[in-house]
Order: C-alpha cells, then structure tokens, then sequence
C-alpha cells in the first residue's frame, strides 16, 4: 500500500484529495499546510509527497512549497522518495527551476489532474510522462547553467524585505541606501548568471530587472 503526505494551504483540496485516495486504497499518512509540514519531524512513513507550490499567506516567500521539498528531500533523497508538485502557476519558470532545484520529481498543473484516476496516475508513476520540473524553463529565463534562484530569494528575503519590492515603487523611494541597492543588483546576477538586458555595457542588472524578478520567483507577481 502506497503511504501518501499532502500539503496545500487549502484545507477543502487536501481534504478531498485525501478521500479520493483513501477510496483508491492509498493510505494518507499525512495532511497539512506547509507550516505544519515544515515542523514535522521526520518522512521516513512517506512514499510519495503531494505538494501544492504556493500560499498566499506566506509573509515573503508566496512559494512555500519549495521550503517543504527542501526539507523533505533534505532527509529523503531522490529514488527513496517521490516528490510529486500540484500547482496553479505550472506557467512560471521560475517556480519549475526552483522546484528542480530543491529535488522535487515532476510538476503537474492543477487543470491536469481533474478526476480521481488523475490523481492516482500521479501517485502511482503512470501518470509522470506528462511533464517534467524544468522542463527547458532555464534556458527560456535565460539562466546559466549553475545559477541558484532558491539562494537570490533566501538572499533577498535576509537583506531586502518585503517593503524594497512593493510594485510600482520608484528606487529614490526605497529605504534602501545606494550601496545596498548596487550589492542587491550585483548579488541576483551573480546568483543567476542573467544578462542585463537592452544594449550597453553593463555587467549587473538593473534594480527594476532584480525587483522584476524576485516578484515572480517568490510568487508575488501581479496575475492579469
């Protein structure tokens, strides 16, 4: 019998998802969001993890998900345990290259995983060809190869707040000094190996290209 852990922000989602499986002969030997996740000691009882990526309770860091697979694959490595992501923003690349980063197996979109045969496909394997975590999304952001974007969100989250990356914020209006702003912008590309964009011969980015993008890695871009 397959012993199955969900983690979503959602209590009627992870409860529903709990029956479905229960009714499928999965045993569900843990349920929670991702703050009870963080603090439970051990998943050596796990088989396959089910985690949705984001919550928009999160204070900095809306992707809280990626903490838990942390955490989880930090004590269970690749091939002893299955780290399945179900998730709303399968469209960000920044999510799939953190999620890859911190050890998660494969991504699903919410919109995929429909019916109750869905989500077994998931949980038992057959269902995996569908997608992978990257997916080519480092290449589409235009990342280098050894780049962290896990560490450019810990980074900033330490040293910026929450407050530097409000929208629509000029950067004379920031509590930040010249200084700070100028390491902030030399850290993110060093952490990503970004190109600036636009011509010239600038080596770092700009703090409207760094603000830009630690919105959407941390999941706090504005959705149309």
């Amino acid at each position: 019998m397959l012993r199955v852990a969900i983690v979503d922000d959602d209590p009627w989602v992870r409860e529903g998802r709990a029956a479905a499986l229960i009714r499928k002969g999965v045993e569900v030997v843990h349920l929670s969001d991702h703050i009870e996740a963080l603090a439970r000691d051990g998943w050596d009882d796990v088989d396959v993890l089910l985690v949705d990526a984001h919550n928009s309770g999160a204070e900095f860091d809306r992707f809280q998900g990626v903490r838990v697979v942390e955490k989880v694959r930090g004590e269970r490595p690749k091939g002893d345990l299955r780290i399945v992501v179900l998730t709303g923003h399968a469209f960000n690349d920044l999510l799939r290259i953190r999620m890859a980063e911190a050890g998660a197996d494969v991504l699903f979109p919410h919109d995929a995983v429909r019916s109750p045969d869905d989500l077994m496909a998931v949980v038992d394997g057959t269902g995996w060809a569908a997608t992978g975590v990257d997916d080519g999304a480092r290449t589409r952001v235009g990342l280098a190869p050894r780049s962290n974007v896990n560490q450019a969100v810990a980074w900033a989250e330490q040293h910026l707040g929450e407050a530097a990356l409000e929208p629509g914020r000029s950067q004379k209006s920031l509590e930040l000094t010249r200084r700070r702003l100028i390491t902030a912008r030399r850290r993110v590309s060093e952490l990503t190996g970004m190109s600036p964009g636009g011509s010239g011969s600038r080596s770092i980015l700009e703090w409207r290209e760094v603000a830009a993008f630690l919105q959407r890695a941390r999941g706090a871009e504005r959705r149309s």
